[in-house]
């Protein structure tokens, strides 16, 4: 079971969740036994009953200590963060490169688990030939990037939105 779990070609945040509870529940139960023997043969030394609630600090420490890396990931995931390996400002002027390409509006980049990255991205073409989208989906794909949505907008779509009925 923990060859499976330790496996890094099957490694995502939930087996590696799970091998880090099974490994606290392990290391966990080595503490309590450890402390039981040591409380009852070394009846001699006078704060034995210390070593309980010391190295059960110590556990809580290791416990706390693996289970940070975690959770960043895994809030970054939940908050939609940028994925960390993507450079947004080098993949818009990728984009900006291409010759039919006039601007780029709301770009979005974001992720849906540790290796299912997703992203939308507004196109101005530069004349009325919308880009290529295999181009663009190869650099998105270049990138990381498993789901694109590109939407082609006209330069009319460019405008200040208008509220109410001003003239």
């Amino acid at each position: 079971g923990l060859c499976i779990l330790n496996d890094p070609a099957q490694e995502d945040y939930n087996q590696r969740a799970v091998f880090l509870h099974v490994l606290g529940d392990a290391f966990g139960s080595v503490v309590a036994l450890g402390s039981a023997m040591i409380m009852r043969w070394w009846e001699t030394w006078e704060t034995r009953y210390m070593v309980d609630p010391i190295l059960s600090v110590v556990l809580v420490c290791l416990i706390v200590k693996t289970t940070i890396p975690s959770l960043k990931a895994t809030l970054h995931i939940l908050l939609q963060k940028v994925p960390s390996d993507v450079e947004a400002l080098n993949l818009k002027k990728d984009l900006l490169n291409l010759a039919s390409v006039k601007s780029v509006k709301n770009l979005h980049l974001w992720q849906m688990d540790e290796k299912k990255k997703i992203a939308s991205v507004n196109v101005i073409p530069l004349d009325e030939q919308n880009p290529s989208l295999s181009e663009i989906n190869k650099i998105f794909h270049t990138y990381g990037f498993s789901m694109t949505t590109v939407q082609f907008d006209s330069q009319e779509a460019i405008c200040e939105p208008v509220f109410g009925n001003e003239k």
